[in-house]
């Protein structure tokens, strides 16, 4: 059996770490995902509160625009997971790099 580096934890061998360890583990990150989840949730309904009284937006409208928005989201999931897959994540992470911070850096040019 190949050995996997960095497989053998403060002596116990190859085996990894046991169920509760793992799941000790993994309880704080899941912990914060949900909590960037719940922000970005809470965020949108600012946005929302804001939209509708610096713009004039309807109900209607801000709805219209959060339905094409995760349309769009929707669309682009699968294909964007796939070329992760078949590229790497150090790729597709370079190719977010450069357009985001494009945009933060022309956002704040006036």
């Amino acid at each position: 059996m190949p050995r996997i580096a960095g497989a053998a934890v403060a002596g116990r061998g190859t085996r990894g770490l046991g169920r509760a360890e793992g799941v000790a583990t993994l309880l704080p990150f899941l912990f914060v995902l949900y909590v960037a989840a719940f922000l970005d949730r809470i965020n949108v309904g600012f946005a929302q509160l804001q939209m509708k009284d610096a713009l004039g937006f309807s109900d209607s409208v801000y709805g219209f625009g959060a339905g094409v928005s995760f349309i769009g989201y929707f669309i682009f999931e699968v294909p964007s997971n796939l070329i992760l897959a078949r590229t790497g994540a150090r790729l597709r992470r370079g190719s977010f790099g450069g357009p985001s911070a494009t945009t933060r850096t022309s956002s704040t040019v006036r």
